[in-house]
C-alpha cells in the first residue's frame, strides 16, 4: 500500500506526463524490496514518430525535500531520467537480464542516495559506485555517472510544477574512468564541451566515444 507522500507524487508526475505520452507508451518497474525509501522506475516507451528514443524515470525520489545548500531550495525536489536507444527493449526482460536492467538498478540506486546519506544531488555531481565497472555496468567500460540536464527532453518536460513542488529533472549519463577524471580535475561544464567536440549524445550508447582517451 502506497503512503500518502508516495499517493501524492506518483499523481504529480502522472498528471504531467499525461501531457507527453499515452498509457499504451508506460510500463511500471515496481520497486518490491523497500518500503521507506521506495523508488519505482517508469519505461516511456519509444514513438518513432517524434521520439525515437526510450525514457527511464524515477518515480518517488522527489517524495523526500534534499538537504541541499542556502540559496539553492528551489532545486530540492528531483527525479532522474536516463535515455535509452530505441532498440533496448525491456518489454520481456527478466531481472537476470542484467545487460538489459542495468539502466533500472543504476537509476533506482542514484535516487536512494538523498535520503539513505542526508544529502542531495545536482548538477555535476559524479556518482562511482566501483572500480570493477562490470558490477554496475555490465557489458560494458563505464564506471560512474554524471548528473546533467538534459541535453535532449525540453524544458516543458524537465520541469514539473505543482501547487505543492516544483520537481527538476536530471539526466544520469554513465561515464567512462578517464572521462570521470577529467571532470573531477577540471568541472561539468569543461567536460559538456568535451562531449559537444566529440558529439556525444545523451542516449546510452554502450559503444560511444570516450571524450578523454
Amino acid at each position: 500500500m502506497h503512503s500518502d507522500k508516495e499517493l501524492e507524487t506518483i499523481e504529480i508526475i502522472d498528471n504531467h506526463l499525461e501531457n507527453f505520452i499515452t498509457d499504451d507508451e508506460l510500463i511500471v518497474f515496481h520497486e518490491k524490496e523497500s518500503k521507506d525509501n521506495h523508488i519505482d522506475v517508469y519505461w516511456i516507451k519509444p514513438n518513432l514518430e517524434y521520439r525515437p528514443y526510450s525514457i527511464l524515470m524515477t518515480c518517488g525520489m522527489s517524495r523526500f525535500s534534499m538537504k541541499v545548500p542556502d540559496g539553492l531550495e528551489e532545486k530540492q525536489f528531483i527525479e532522474l531520467v536516463m535515455l535509452l536507444p530505441a532498440e533496448w527493449n525491456l518489454e520481456n526482460m527478466t531481472q537476470k537480464d542484467e545487460k538489459i536492467t542495468w539502466p533500472i538498478t543504476h537509476l533506482k540506486s542514484i535516487a536512494k542516495i538523498p535520503v539513505k546519506d542526508n544529502s542531495w544531488i545536482g548538477y555535476g555531481h559524479t556518482i562511482t559506485w566501483s572500480t570493477h565497472q562490470n558490477e554496475c555496468f555490465p557489458g560494458t567500460q563505464f564506471n560512474s555517472s554524471i548528473i546533467l540536464p538534459s541535453m535532449t527532453l525540453p524544458e516543458s518536460f524537465t520541469r514539473i510544477e505543482s501547487h505543492k513542488k516544483v520537481i527538476k529533472i536530471y539526466s544520469v549519463v554513465p561515464l567512462y574512468p578517464e572521462e570521470l577524471d577529467f571532470k573531477l580535475k577540471n568541472d561539468a561544464d569543461s567536460l559538456i564541451d568535451k562531449f559537444n567536440e566529440t558529439n556525444v549524445e545523451e542516449i546510452l550508447n554502450i559503444n560511444r566515444i570516450n571524450c578523454c582517451e
